[in-house]
């Protein structure tokens, strides 16, 4: 095997880190979830799949309150250099 594919399977690109389902399963907290954006990117979690599930009060999902909790985490994702991946709607 060539030089180039061992560097790039030893230090791989930012696109290639892993990409975990984060269930947003639990009362709606821009805090929260800037918080957790953030321990992510300290232990090397660069993309992130938020995912609304059972667990968040479903009459707060799309409102006002969500998407500017929801808008905080994707703009601190930005400045941490992480990529946001969007799956799909409440369950």
């Amino acid at each position: 095997m060539n030089e180039r594919f061992w560097k790039g399977f030893w230090n791989p690109p930012r696109i290639c880190t892993q990409s975990p389902f984060w269930f947003l399963n639990d009362v709606v907290d821009g805090d929260v979830y800037v918080s957790q954006v953030e321990e992510m990117a300290k232990k090397g979690v660069l993309q992130v799949m938020p995912h609304p599930r059972y667990g968040m009060d479903r009459r707060e999902y799309l409102t006002p309150h969500y998407l500017d909790a929801f808008q905080r985490m994707v703009e601190r994702a930005e400045e941490l250099g992480m990529t946001v991946n969007l799956y799909d709607d409440f369950n």
